[in-house]
């Protein structure tokens, strides 16, 4: 995602107009951004007006996810990140997040009930640091149940478990 953004300008959609205009979005709802790396769709719906609610279990992406709020002052009160990973009812911690090999280092791979920690991840020169873990029913609840347009979710394979 970040090479795309930076070299190219964009990551997969290109502007607001090409989910409103191409979609037949409910004219109110928020988007329900879960594994929302380092934000991109959750940009394109706080551009479009739309009320936003990422979740994100890597807290490099979390620093990322902030200064673009920083940025952006306009959004602080229509984006709300929930700085944790997500899993089924029978998820356990403790859970680690570290980033993946290859060309998209801001991919967190989350680890939940394993010993091992974060040293195999730094031994390979990965990022690895804790992640807290929370049901996203929880997650919902404290938001006060609102109503969705749109759910994006991307985490790795785990999406049933959410």
């Amino acid at each position: 995602v970040s090479w795309s953004v930076t070299k190219l300008g964009h990551w997969d959609v290109r502007s607001p107009e090409q989910i409103f205009g191409r979609y037949a979005l409910p004219a109110s709802g928020a988007l329900l951004d879960v594994g929302s790396n380092l934000g991109w769709f959750s940009w394109l719906f706080a551009q479009g007006g739309r009320r936003v609610y990422a979740v994100e279990a890597f807290p490099t992406n979390q620093r990322a996810y902030r200064t673009t709020l920083c940025l952006n002052p306009a959004w602080n009160g229509s984006v709300t990140l929930a700085a944790t990973a997500v899993g089924g009812p029978d998820a356990a911690g403790p859970c680690v997040v570290s980033g993946s090999a290859g060309d998209n280092a801001g991919n967190g791979v989350l680890r939940c009930g394993r010993a091992e920690g974060c040293e195999a991840a730094r031994a390979g020169g990965l990022p690895c640091e804790p992640a807290t873990l929370t049901t996203l029913d929880s997650l919902l609840e404290g938001w006060g149940d609102p109503r969705f347009a749109v759910v994006k979710m991307d985490v790795e394979g785990a999406e049933c478990d959410v």
